[in-house]
């Protein structure tokens, strides 16, 4: 539709942006970064930023495995796109695809400083998915206590096995469905070979581009997040053991066999 849209992968795996290039992976912001340093070189725009059919993408990257905090790379990321000019890039949307463990700082980044309008949730029908999407609508909750103004404009449920846990999430938090991914075999199979999947001359044309359209006009909204029981309680108690008893464990049961009474040296002094 003659958009400028940018894609910056804010994940530490770097995987955003391979769909768009069939597979391949582009250099990342911060290994750039570091590689230019070393060789007292500049970082200069085509270094990191790559285009395809109309879309500018770029992936801000992070630390190696076991070497750093991604949280605080993402925060160094946006540091580089500062001095890159950021702030004066002329686009009609800038999508940041970060993953969803807001509890950490650096992952909520755009939500704390309001980098963003709104916040687009990916989650599927299973626990561990909702989870992490009530956690993003209590980062947006939370930060709009403190006066921040980004909201959640609606959510995507991807592989969507027609279960309903998701559209029941979305009752409860006040939050719209924006588009349901089917779980569907020529998906799975299309992505996983790196091909674009919501080409309009492919049947699932139509879903994309109106998902692409509720994305660009769907208003935020401060989602209502719930607690962990109010989540638990989406699912059927025999799915998530409702009905269980706390029992609380003891020193003994802790040291096993090897336990052994001991007396108190704590010294009682009675009133007089």
């Amino acid at each position: 539709q003659g958009k400028r849209v940018l894609l910056i992968g804010c994940d530490p795996k770097s995987d955003t942006t391979s769909l768009l290039f069939g597979g391949k992976s582009c250099p990342t912001i911060i290994e750039t970064s570091s590689r230019k340093k070393a060789a007292g070189d500049p970082v200069v725009i085509g270094d990191v930023c790559f285009k395809r059919d109309g879309v500018f993408a770029m992936e801000l990257g992070g630390p190696e495995v076991g070497r750093g905090c991604g949280g605080r790379g993402i925060i160094h990321g946006f540091e580089l796109l500062d001095k890159l000019g950021f702030q004066e890039w002329d686009f009609d949307y800038v999508l940041l695809d970060f993953l969803g463990d807001v509890v950490c700082g650096g992952f909520g980044l755009p939500i704390a400083r309001d980098l963003c309008q709104k916040v687009i949730v990916v989650a599927s029908n299973d626990l561990q998915s909702l989870y992490v999407a009530n956690n993003v609508c209590s980062a947006v909750d939370y930060f709009r206590n403190l006066g921040g103004n980004v909201g959640v404009a609606g959510m995507v449920i991807n592989k969507d096995d027609g279960t309903g846990e998701a559209q029941a999430f979305c009752d409860v938090v006040g939050i719209p469905i924006l588009a349901a991914i089917p779980a569907d075999e020529d998906i799975r199979r299309k992505s996983a070979n790196y091909e674009i999947i919501g080409t309009a001359e492919s049947q699932w044309g139509s879903l994309f581009q109106e998902l692409g359209l509720a994305v660009a006009e769907a208003p935020p909204v401060r989602p209502k997040p719930l607690t962990q029981d109010q989540l638990l309680g989406l699912f059927k108690g025999d799915a998530v053991g409702r009905g269980v008893t706390l029992d609380p464990a003891s020193l003994a049961d802790m040291c096993g066999e090897s336990y052994v009474e001991k007396p108190s040296l704590e010294i009682i002094y009675e009133g007089a």
